[in-house]
């Protein structure tokens, strides 16, 4: 099992949300930092993040029917495999997710996926809402 803890904030303008991530799991401790924006050249979602592992991550999202669906692609082994990340608002309180990854972009393989509670920080002058997930399942 994978457990981890999230915080996301608004940059000042509001144009981004910035957000600070740290999991526990097979591979140890995975500290992340990523931003979220709208690109209004490309008219969509963006996302960036780089980790502890030295690993960086580029997807565009979009959100359909309620889910945010989050796509990527990177080099594995000198392969490209493609990703996907699900986030299906389940109730106003967190969502569900799923991450998934392919080679061809038509069978997709389920690697993670669990449930995201969203609790409120209680200190003033803190972003509004802190992301927790307290236990995803490999």
């Amino acid at each position: 099992p994978a457990s981890g803890r999230g915080m996301c904030g608004w940059l000042p303008g509001k144009s981004f949300v910035v957000c600070r991530i740290e999991s526990k799991g097979p591979m140890g401790t995975v500290a992340a930092q990523g931003i979220i924006g709208y690109d209004t050249e490309k008219k969509v979602y963006t996302w960036w993040s780089f980790n502890s592992l030295g690993q960086v991550e580029t997807a565009t999202g979009r959100n359909e029917n309620g889910s945010w669906i989050w796509s990527s692609e990177m080099k594995m082994g000198g392969k490209t495999m493609k990703g996907r990340y699900t986030m299906s608002e389940t109730t106003p309180a967190g969502y569900d997710f799923k991450w998934e990854d392919s080679s061809d972009g038509k069978t997709w393989n389920a690697m993670l996926q669990g449930k995201v509670s969203k609790i409120q920080r209680a200190e003033k002058g803190a972003p509004p809402a802190a992301q927790t997930t307290p236990a995803a399942k490999p």
